[in-house]
């Protein structure tokens, strides 16, 4: 499980650098600034009033705790194999529908957005294989 503990700390350092960026009002660095603004600051930017960062930190957070846990042999590893069974694929089912989002609705692309949707799948691809 060190790989998916290096991907979910790769996802986190990523949230926390948006969430950054939200809280300073600042754009991050992007490819096409422009584009990269109108997806982080559409309505799909939050999903029941939480924004999708935010989300994505719990969401990597949670991932870090389950799979070093795992790797450490902490706690029954049942419940937190059962955890990683359920979380991956919900972040990658997330990450399907806010690209689509991305290409069908808002015909804008964020290079942050992709690069976190890249990780979870990469996460999930490697768990389930």
């Amino acid at each position: 499980m060190p790989v998916l503990f290096v991907l979910s700390l790769f996802g986190l350092i990523e949230t926390l650098y948006l969430i950054q960026c939200r809280i300073k009002k600042s754009t991050p660095i992007c490819l096409s600034d422009e584009t990269c603004r109108l997806v982080l600051r559409s309505k799909y930017s939050k999903l029941f009033g939480v924004h999708n960062d935010v989300l994505g930190l719990l969401f990597y957070l949670a991932i870090i705790v389950l799979s070093g846990a795992l790797f450490l042999n902490l706690g029954p590893a049942d419940l937190e194999l059962l955890g990683l069974h359920i979380l991956l694929p919900c972040g990658a089912i997330m990450s399907v529908a806010l690209t689509y989002i991305q290409a069908r609705i808002l015909h804008a692309w964020c290079m942050w957005c992709l690069l976190s949707a890249a990780t979870n799948w990469a996460m999930v691809i490697y768990f389930f294989s």
